[in-house]
Parts: C-alpha cells; structure tokens; sequence
C-alpha cells in the first residue's frame, strides 16, 4: 500500500482564507475546551446534585 501519503493544501483545493481559517480555528478550539473543562469540576456538580433540598420556612 502507501507506506508515505501527502496532500498540499493547494492540492485540496482551499484558498487563502480557508486554510487561515482552519488554522485559527486548529489553535483556538483545544484552548477554549481546555478552559471549559476546568470550569467543570465533575464531582462539585455531582455534591450539588445529590444534597437533599433545603425547605423554604
């Protein structure tokens, strides 16, 4: 088979804009879900869910 296989850019057939904005979007995604998986703290949520309901008097 294809032990070494490549495909340019130029090859696929994207412009200019479009590689750039893959690019940006290649390096903004793993940040945003790196922040968001911090702001989920799995066994908070969990603590929260399963206290019993506090009455209102």
């Amino acid at each position: 088979m294809f032990n070494d296989f490549a495909v340019a850019f130029s090859e696929m057939g994207l412009r200019k804009w479009q590689i750039i904005t893959m690019s940006i979007s290649f390096i903004v995604f793993p940040i945003t879900f790196f922040i968001s998986s911090k702001n989920f703290d799995a066994e908070a949520v969990y603590g929260w869910m399963m206290e019993k309901p506090k009455k209102n008097k």
